[in-house]
């Protein structure tokens, strides 16, 4: 492992731009040109500016922690916070590629798949040829951090009432 660095996002921690840069800067530090690392920037500010936003406005929790890995083949982020369990009320019953679907638009079906005691989420582009701007799925974040990441999971721990977000971009 290149890196292993942990940081915790809360009254008393960074101002998530702050941390954004400093994460972005992480990656750029340690992932060389030859490994496409603009393709793995625009991705990994994409994914964290989701996973931040997600932090702030449903965690209901006065901290947050984002765990950072670097090797040579791939970036991870795990957001871990004790907060409130995500649910998705009402949608239990329709399903999609042998998963739930989350939220469904025009342009997209996003829907999860239980593996291993975790949800995966995953995007099917549908063919539409409009969108109503005014009509953004409440889940529309999990939507962006599908499309940007290799691999998008979620597990919530009872034992320690942990909710944690793993995505990794493959190099």
């Amino acid at each position: 492992m290149l890196v292993q660095k942990s940081f915790k996002l809360g009254y008393a921690a960074s101002m998530p731009a702050d941390l954004l840069e400093e994460i972005l800067w992480l990656i750029k530090s340690n992932i060389s040109v030859d490994a496409g690392i603009s393709g793995v920037l625009f991705k990994s500010k994409f994914i964290l500016t989701e996973l931040l936003t997600n932090a702030i406005k449903h965690a209901n929790t006065d901290e947050v922690i984002l765990n950072l890995e670097i090797t040579d083949s791939l970036v991870r982020f795990i957001k871990t916070d004790h907060g409130t369990p995500m649910n998705f009320p009402g949608l239990e019953n329709k399903s999609f590629e042998g998963g739930i679907i989350i939220t469904a638009d025009i342009m997209h079906t996003l829907y999860a798949v239980e593996q291993n005691g975790r949800l995966c989420f995953y995007c099917h582009e549908n063919s539409a040829p409009t969108i109503n701007i005014n009509d953004f799925p409440e889940h529309f974040g999990l939507l962006i951090i599908t499309k940007a990441a290799d691999e998008f999971c979620y597990q919530y721990n009872k034992q320690n009432h942990a909710n944690t977000f793993t995505a990794s971009i493959n190099i």
